[in-house]
């Protein structure tokens, strides 16, 4: 996860860098970024193992009738 995170990182910094011109502003964001994305991809986990899987069947559901 580290280390596709500092890739991901690496990336959104060299783009921002290009289309701005501006290499303060494109490490900060990029610095920053790293903070969040780690935090909504945790909270996004989480929303997501909430959710209730369980599968509702009748057991014959299950075999295939000929």
């Amino acid at each position: 996860m580290l280390s596709w995170r500092i890739l991901g990182s690496l990336d959104a910094l060299l783009l921002r860098w290009l289309f701005t011109s501006h290499r303060e502003a494109a490490a900060a964001i990029a610095s920053s970024e790293v903070l969040t994305k780690m935090m909504n991809y945790y909270l996004h986990e989480c929303a997501w193992s909430s959710v209730g899987w369980e599968l509702r069947h009748q057991p014959d559901d299950l075999v295939a009738k000929i």
